[in-house]
């Protein structure tokens, strides 16, 4: 008995999983899962060429925001399920953004030399649609930096800004900045450093407290490292 059925697409393709569980968005060196669902089993010859699958990573969709998922496996046979299943990853690389979701474009998958047929030797059909912007699966791969300046101040005086100096590597308040209203730091004077950064910061400190080191004194020999240590803040 000879069967004339192609294989077809059902239910496009989709964003089944990432290898994010922690953060709002994906990052360097995560994973992305594609699934393709066929309507019957399919048996993949991948000896010639790879099948891909692109993605759209970027807030723009331009051709430059195309990504490309590779083959990775079929579905493990599973009683009625078969192999109806094809599995595609992507690797998030340093320079993906994406604030809108990832997408997938109708029609992005390419057999690049591989057959995807059934048992019976008919060609699965591999037309899609589109699977739409996923706003849970965003990508974020630009690290927060510390700003130009850290802010000084006590409890008793204003705020005292300070600047980068990059010929000495070195955060330096201005030598007229007054702290603690000009008199001698004592004990009931705290000196407040506030290091700014870039974008929104988690700060976890379940299993140590970060510290920034300050330089006290004026002159050769009198100079002392000290360490301020982290009290609150995630901006």
């Amino acid at each position: 008995m000879t069967e004339q059925t192609d294989p077809t697409l059902v239910d496009n393709v989709s964003i089944t999983s990432t290898t994010e569980d922690t953060y709002s968005a994906l990052n360097t060196g995560d994973n992305v899962s594609v699934t393709a669902f066929f309507s019957e089993s399919v048996i993949v010859d991948n000896a010639s060429g790879n099948p891909t699958l692109t993605i759209v990573v970027g807030t723009d969709n331009l051709s430059s925001d195309n990504r490309t998922a590779t083959y990775w496996r079929q579905a493990t046979n599973n009683g009625d399920l078969g192999n109806d299943m094809m599995y595609f990853r992507y690797t998030i690389q340093s320079g993906d953004n994406d604030t809108d979701g990832i997408s997938i474009d109708n029609n992005s998958l390419a057999l690049n030399g591989s057959t995807i047929r059934d048992s019976s030797g008919n060609y699965a059909n591999i037309t899609h649609g589109p699977d739409t912007y996923h706003g849970n699966i965003m990508v974020d791969t630009t690290a927060p930096t510390l700003v130009d300046n850290v802010s000084v101040t006590s409890s008793t005086s204003s705020s005292v800004s300070g600047s980068w100096n990059s010929d000495i590597s070195l955060y330096k308040i201005p030598a007229n900045g007054s702290l603690c209203d000009g008199s001698v730091v004592g004990s009931e004077c705290y000196i407040f450093m506030t290091a700014t950064f870039s974008e929104s910061v988690i700060v976890d400190n379940a299993s140590g407290n970060p510290t920034l080191t300050i330089v006290v004194g004026d002159s050769p020999g009198t100079v002392t490292n000290r360490t301020a240590a982290y009290t609150s803040g995630n901006e």
